[in-house]
């Protein structure tokens, strides 16, 4: 057997389930409380740094935590929303609590919304998914997944309203002589018809005979010729008005008749008349004998003679006037005579009295209105426009209106083009003014904002004010051509915010709001489409779509339901409604609990539709095609629980933390790509002192709370309060929950220093590795407490009053190393060769800053072999001694073959440790078998 070496180089490969013999050079079995890095090796992570000096104030173990990001100033913050509706803030960089107010008169019906209470009718929540939080800006929108968005009922918030709710309004269009401007009124719900009878001719006879048929001389100057008008109005018999006629008479100078004197004289001279009628206007019901039985007559007197006028034939009409037939006086027939508004106006109105019609004279027109439903038509359509609630033409709308006045505009048969238009006037009165687009009357205006989401929003002085978030009301047209959005009647999943435009995820659509006016969830015309009108949009696909949360990519908005996925995108360079447009790109279970997250050019996502969850990434995300969804939790298969509901993501970092409410245990997964290509994929875990309740990742720090709800941070990078430097040696704190304490107290006689840590008081497992660390003359000095049973005081050994020390948790770093094999390297692919045989003399890990490991041989039938190594004497006051070696190879004896051991390295001081690579010598043989 030849004696042999082999160096692995690293060990930034992280975790791996796969066999020893399929693991890729620098993976290990298990990677406990350590971070995989390209620089730094696999290096024992960071202490945890605890946030004040006590619990948050005022938290709960039932809850929403959520955490809001200001600025590098101000920090970032910490909030929880309680069962009860309650909002809790506190200050991620203190700790301490931050005042949270309630918007006036709303504080009872902000919770309720919070907690799904008595608005709606639902179970308790109990999901740790029920609430949704996204931050915009200095705004938290909550959205609550139990409560049914719902529009404000008419009771409470509607349209405006007609002045009237039955109302018309006519207008003159011209004033002419010698027209009737007439006007049918009539109840919609009467089948009655109203007869009109009118003259259709007239006859008249004389009433005197002389100069007819019967002469007598001296009458050669004819004075009974004449033409006149005649109106014959109120008459005092009932019903009989405005018959309007024209009487000529004309006389021819002749001798009388039998006269045949040569010479003849005056009295032998005589007038012979003719007379004819002219029926200008067939008045208001005039009958013929026909009709009635007996004619219509009337006698009138002209130029000294009386005239009988009968109605020869007349005819009858059937119109809708069941309320009133206006038939004013005609206008005069004269064209010499001037014939004005006021007194068209005038006569209409006379007639109303009576009707139940109120009326109001507005310009050249007449405001129509009645408690009752009525109609009105025009007699003749050339004098008047007579508007009620609905017009076909634009154009015929008058310049003068009743302020407020509503009208329907139906451009086609089809309601998808109608609109409404309200009269304003100048001045805010009836009169001159103009038509403005408005919203149907009396119909839902306004989103209930207590049953969609809600805001926690940062106030001007610091505190937080829970608020109802401002939704625009319905301006414009009606439930068919401006209709609710979708989200009304349903629950909304998720607030989103894309292209400038605040959006919902509901059921199976995707509502944005107009851009720019984020509440405005209403289109701003009903007369077009336009660009910003906002977008609602579902998907189409044969399962159950119900989309629950969204990421934005380069391409769009990549949209999750439970089973697919969905990219909302635009093949225009603007996103409008008419250009939007939602694919289905991929079907992928979703664990609907954990949003999904960047991964700077790529999409992270969770599934845990199988015993463990699944971690997949998705890239090259496009309009056309499906993009590229690769699994990178196939090496740690059953690491990931099934039920994990907490993910913390720290792009700048590239590092990936996944908890589980009530675990104590984080699985974290470190990446980094240059380009396309992936240098590094690896996968950790952390173990906290105590299960955790919350996580976040915010500007390069690891926060977490624990059940006990103390927020500790844990640095990323490096971090001034989280470091401390002596004799110009930089050192970390490798402390769980660790505070600073000063003020001890010593006692000379036993030569003991007494620390009070008032925060003892709310630690319940007192099993927990407790010790203090501070810095000594030449590095750190740490010690190891006893937790007092009861009580806050603990007792350390000399003289510790004048310094201030760190008290923490300990915690444990441990690497569990795979079996060695003899390894060739080709390329990117590692291959193990097992056939051989392989003996393992020693093994020397290679470290860098280093103060103390352990090193654990666990071997089949022998009793483990542990071997510890300090930098210098641990737990002593040996100031002088340097505890921390910025490098060193340990030598580990093993002497047993490669399949009959494991090697695990640990280091439970609060000191460092980095594993950077290690070098394992033996013997091999490669037993002289051939591949065949």
């Amino acid at each position: 057997m030849a004696s042999i070496s082999q160096t692995i180089p690293n060990f930034y490969g992280g975790i791996s389930k796969v066999p020893d013999s399929a693991k890729g050079q620098g993976q290990v079995k298990d990677a406990l409380n350590c971070v995989p890095d390209l620089n730094k090796g696999l290096f024992k992570r960071p202490g945890a740094r605890r946030v004040g000096s006590s619990p948050l104030t005022g938290a709960t173990s039932s809850g929403f935590w959520f955490h809001y990001y200001r600025d590098e100033s101000e920090g970032s913050y910490i909030g929880q929303v309680q069962l009860t509706g309650s909002v809790n803030m506190w200050s991620a960089d203190t700790g301490s609590a931050i005042t949270v107010t309630y918007e006036t008169g709303q504080e009872s019906a902000l919770k309720n919304y919070l907690r799904a209470g008595t608005i709606w009718p639902r179970v308790t929540i109990t999901s740790s998914e029920a609430l949704q939080f996204t931050t915009i800006n200095d705004s938290t929108f909550v959205c609550n997944r139990n409560v049914t968005a719902a529009m404000q009922p008419t009771s409470v918030s509607k349209t405006v309203e007609k002045p009237h709710q039955y109302a018309a309004f006519v207008e003159i269009k011209r004033a002419e002589n010698g027209r009737q401007y007439g006007l049918n009124i009539h109840d919609p719900s009467s089948s009655s018809l109203t007869p009109i009878t009118s003259a259709t001719h007239l006859t008249v006879a004389a009433t005197t005979t002389e100069g007819y048929t019967t002469f007598t001389g001296g009458k050669g100057h004819c004075p009974h010729i004449a033409t006149q008008v005649f109106d014959e109005t109120n008459t005092g018999v009932p019903g009989e008005n405005n018959l309007v006629f024209r009487l000529t008479t004309t006389g021819q100078q002749g001798p009388l008749p039998g006269s045949n004197t040569p010479q003849p004289t005056d009295s032998e001279f005589t007038c012979s008349y003719s007379t004819s009628v002219d029926l200008l206007h067939g008045g208001f019901q005039w009958f013929d004998s026909t009709t009635s039985g007996t004619a219509s007559t009337r006698t009138v007197t002209m130029a000294g003679r009386n005239y009988t006028v009968t109605v020869d034939r007349s005819e009858t009409v059937q119109v809708r006037a069941s309320i009133k037939a206006i038939r004013p006086a005609p206008t005069p027939f004269d064209s010499q005579t001037n014939v004005s508004v006021d007194t068209i106006l005038g006569g209409i109105t006379s007639e109303l009295s009576g009707t139940g019609i109120s009326f109001e004279v507005i310009g050249n027109g007449i405001y129509l209105h009645s408690t009752n439903p009525f109609t009105v038509e025009a007699q003749n359509t050339d004098l008047f426009t007579v508007i009620t609630d609905e017009v076909n033409d634009v154009t015929g709308l008058p310049f003068q209106c009743k302020q407020g006045y509503i009208v329907k505009v139906a451009n086609s048969s089809s309601t998808d083009d109608d609109y409404y238009l309200k009269f304003e006037g100048n001045g805010g009165g009836s009169g001159p003014g103009s038509w403005v687009e408005c919203a149907a009357p009396g119909i839902e205006k306004s989103i209930n904002s207590l049953t969609v989401p809600v805001m926690i929003q940062r106030q001007s002085s610091g505190s937080f004010q829970v608020k109802r978030f401002t939704y625009d009301d319905r301006e414009v047209g009606d439930l068919n051509t401006n209709g609710d959005p979708s989200f009304i009647g349903k629950k909304i999943n998720k607030v989103i915010f894309f292209r400038n435009r605040l959006g919902f995820l509901s059921d199976e659509n995707v509502i944005l709001s107009r851009p720019g006016s984020l509440g405005n969830f209403f289109v701003n015309t009903a007369l077009t489409v336009a660009g910003t009108d906002p977008i609602d949009i579902s998907c189409s696909s044969k399962y159950p779509a119900i989309l629950f949360d969204s990421l934005e990519v380069n391409t769009g908005l990549l949209v999750f339901a439970g089973n697919q996925q969905f990219l909302l995108a635009t093949d225009s360079d603007i996103l409008n409604p008419e250009t939007a447009r939602l694919s289905s790109i991929s079907t992928y279970n979703y664990n609907t609990k954990v949003p999904p997250f960047s991964l700077g050019t790529i999409a992270g996502f969770l599934d845990n539709a199988g015993a463990f969850s699944r971690f997949f990434v998705m890239s090259n995300v496009a309009r056309e095609g499906e993009p590229n969804v690769n699994e990178l939790s196939k090496v740690v298969a059953d690491v990931l629980s099934k039920d994990i509901d907490l993910v913390a993501d720290s792009r700048e970092n590239t590092t990936i933390f996944f908890g589980k409410s009530g675990s104590d245990e984080v699985v974290g997964y470190k990446y980094f790509n240059v380009a396309d290509k992936q240098i590094q994929s690896s996968w950790f875990r952390w173990k906290h002192s105590r299960p955790l309740s919350y996580h976040c990742c915010v500007d390069d720090t690891y926060y977490f709370i624990d059940d006990q709800f103390f927020l500790q941070r844990i640095d990323l990078i490096r971090d001034d309060e989280s470091t401390f430097v002596e004799h110009g040696k930089e050192y970390a704190v490798y402390l769980d929950n660790y505070v600073s304490a000063s003020g001890g107290s010593y006692n000379a006689t036993t030569r003991k220093t007494t620390f009070n840590l008032s925060w003892l008081s709310h630690i319940t497992d007192k099993s927990v590795n407790l010790a203090a660390v501070r810095a000594g003359d030449s590095g750190t000095i740490a010690i190891d407490i006893d937790v007092p049973s009861s009580g806050t005081s603990v007792v350390l050994d000399g003289d510790q009053s004048g310094v201030t020390l760190l008290f923490g948790y300990l915690y444990t770093m441990q690497v569990d190393l795979p079996r060695f094999f003899v390894q060739k390297v080709s390329g990117e692919k590692t291959v193990n060769e097992e056939r051989g045989s392989l003996v393992i003399h020693r093994v020397k890990p290679s470290f860098g800053r280093l103060g103390q490991y352990n090193s654990v041989v666990t071997r089949t039938g022998k009793v483990d072999y542990v071997d510890e190594f300090t930098s210098s004497t641990y737990d002593q006051y040996n100031v002088a001694d340097v505890q921390v070696e910025d490098e060193h190879i340990g030598t580990i004896p093993v002497y047993e073959k490669s399949n009959n051991f494991n090697l695990s390295i640990k280091s439970t001081s609060p000191l460092p440790a980095t594993l950077i690579s290690l070098t394992w010598e033996g013997d091999y043989s490669p037993k002289y078998y051939k591949n065949v």
